[in-house]
């Protein structure tokens, strides 16, 4: 198997240069690390490769700076060997819980900040949790995904999500699709979302799940509680040391996350909505980024807040490379010069992130 993507709809070329969390991450980084070469088309027509041996700055920029340096028409990543080759199953789903038992919404909480420290135990493991709103079903559901890729059920690592009450459980053992098939989320809606990374800290986590809260009263006050596919999701996953260290091992990359883990890990946080048009996207929007505002301020005011963007669930408003810092910002300028010298994937794509002027 390879470091792809965790929902079965995810594509490779923007999921894998943006950086990209698999659940291979704890054990061997972000998906952008595990390439070990890149073929690419560059400006002026000629094919390169961009490799440890060859082209090592443009390898580098490619691994969280996408379609900004060239078209890139192949990816040859590390193969990863199943625990056991010949089931080639990991272990994994979802846990429900009840979100109106208080208790049971600190427990998950604080069993995520837990998770969220990264313990040796947890080179296997992934987890990520979430609050979801459905307005057909009604209500609001508190979620865990937690995988093993040693296709481990008794995993140590994740035994504070275990032992909680659930009302809903779907772990099993099964193959890649099988788990990814599960996260497919919602056809033929209109999403909007943004994203932002904190200190672990279970005051944000807190915090964000009660302005979801009252971002839902909120967005059913514009546009009503029947008829518009409303749903949204309130997400949190890890972004640990070892991961980045993992990217340390492999070259290095883009997305300058170096000094932000240097004083302990940290929470990659996504609020989204999805709607059933266009026109109750664009209404919802100034909801969304109130509330955006209103965590990532909570997050400064408790300097907690990493000031760093992850491409890959980025909204349009937002900067994602501008994120990574005026260092790595240069870097990718000089490389971008380098291989594009007029500049054609700056001026001519109408689409995407670009290096900032």
């Amino acid at each position: 198997m390879v470091a792809g993507g965790r929902v079965a709809p995810v594509g490779v070329g923007g999921f894998i240069s943006g950086g990209g969390i698999s659940y291979l991450s704890p054990k061997y980084g972000w998906s952008c690390d595990t390439v070990q070469n890149f073929e690419i088309v560059l400006a002026n027509g000629s094919i390169v490769n961009a490799n440890a041996q060859e082209n090592p700055d443009l390898w580098q920029a490619l691994k969280g700076g996408p379609g900004n340096f060239g078209l890139i028409t192949r990816y040859d990543m590390t193969a990863i060997e199943y625990a056991d080759p010949k089931t080639a199953q990991i272990w994994g789903g979802l846990l429900t819980y009840d979100s109106n038992d208080y208790a049971v919404v600190e427990s998950v909480i604080a069993a995520f900040v837990k998770f969220a420290e990264s313990p040796p135990e947890n080179i296997d493991n992934s987890g990520v949790v979430w609050w979801a709103y459905n307005q057909a079903l009604g209500g609001i559901s508190l979620i865990a995904c937690i995988d093993n890729v040693a296709n481990n059920p008794n995993a140590p690592g994740l035994d504070g999500f275990r032992v909680i009450p659930f009302i809903g459980s779907t772990l099993r053992s099964d193959t890649i699709v099988g788990i990814t098939g599960e996260l497919a989320g919602g056809h033929g809606l209109h999403y909007i979302n943004m994203v932002a990374a904190y200190r672990n800290d279970s005051r944000i986590i807190r915090f964000a799940m009660e302005r979801h809260e009252q971002l839902i009263r909120d967005i059913e006050a514009v546009v009503g509680t029947e008829g518009t596919g409303l749903g949204t999701q309130c997400q949190f996953q890890p972004i640990s040391q070892q991961m980045v260290a993992h990217s340390q091992a492999n070259g290095g990359n883009s997305l300058s996350l170096e000094s932000r883990v240097a004083l302990g890990n940290g929470i990659n946080w996504q609020i989204n909505i999805g709607v059933n048009s266009a026109e109750n996207a664009t209404a919802l929007l100034p909801l969304l980024e109130q509330m955006y505002h209103k965590v990532d301020a909570y997050a400064t005011s408790l300097d907690a807040n990493w000031d760093w963007v992850y491409l890959n669930y980025a909204f349009g408003t937002q900067d994602p490379i501008r994120s990574t810092g005026p260092e790595t910002i240069k870097r990718l300028k000089a490389i971008s010069r380098k291989y594009d010298p007029e500049g054609a994937f700056q001026k001519l794509r109408a689409a995407g992130f670009k290096i900032p002027l």
